[in-house]
């Protein structure tokens, strides 16, 4: 899963990251949609820049849930020429804060088949992306996405109730036909870590998942994705 805001962290390391992610477009003259990351080590106060994406990427469902805006439509308008006033976005600044959290899980296959049927949750605050239907059968070496998952967080705004929301919604997820990741995406939603804003890049390897994706795996992508992965090529 994936988590909008810095869940449990002091404001003042938001604001570092506000404000170098700002310079970062500045000093380039980026002028569109993008997304800078940064790791975080909550006990000191120390982030680390990772890399910068001039792209409109997977988790941009997250940011617009909890602005308001479509960055589609957004990044669109820009290249023709708009501006942040006229589309009156200039009031998103670095002092803007968030008055609720949204998580997305990405919803993929773990093997080889035909969606038989397929059902997706619905209500207030979820959000599917998703282009999967009944007779689908995914191609084994592509990416096996079949859905992406966005819940915000009830009227409290509390990240308690996006988490609660979020598991909720994959208990309504009904997908026959063919494996998928909803009972681990369920783990990893139920875990304390997460529920403690103090899930960290280990989780899934400290949780057993790690294992129990490799003995589920029959997808060919998948494997080799694993196969090429840091901790499968490590010395034991």
């Amino acid at each position: 899963p994936i988590l909008s805001g810095l869940v449990g962290s002091e404001m003042c390391i938001r604001d570092r990251l506000y404000k170098d992610t700002k310079n970062i477009a500045k000093e380039t003259g980026y002028t569109n949609a993008g997304t800078v990351e940064f790791l975080v080590t909550p006990e000191t106060g120390e982030y680390f820049f990772i890399e910068c994406n001039p792209r409109i990427q997977v988790e941009h469902t997250i940011t617009e849930e909890i602005t308001g805006v479509d960055l589609v439509e957004t990044q669109f308008r820009i290249s023709l020429g708009e501006t942040l006033t006229s589309m009156n976005l200039d009031k998103f600044n670095e002092n803007t804060r968030p008055s609720s959290f949204a998580i997305q899980a990405r919803v993929v296959s773990k093997g080889n088949g035909t969606l038989v049927s397929y059902r997706e949750p619905s209500g207030p605050g979820v959000r599917v992306d998703s282009a999967a239907y009944p007779g689908l059968t995914p191609p084994p070496f592509f990416d096996p996405l079949l859905a992406k998952l966005i819940c915000s967080s009830n009227s409290s705004g509390s990240f308690e109730s996006a988490i609660q929301r979020t598991i909720n919604s994959i208990d309504e997820f009904y997908i026959d036909g063919l494996p998928t990741n909803l009972s681990s995406l369920k783990a990893l939603l139920s875990s304390e870590e997460l529920a403690n804003a103090d899930a960290r890049t280990d989780l899934i390897e400290n949780s057993g998942l790690t294992a129990n994706t490799k003995e589920n795996s029959r997808s060919p992508a998948i494997d080799l994705f694993e196969k090429k992965s840091p901790s499968s090529t490590s010395p034991s």
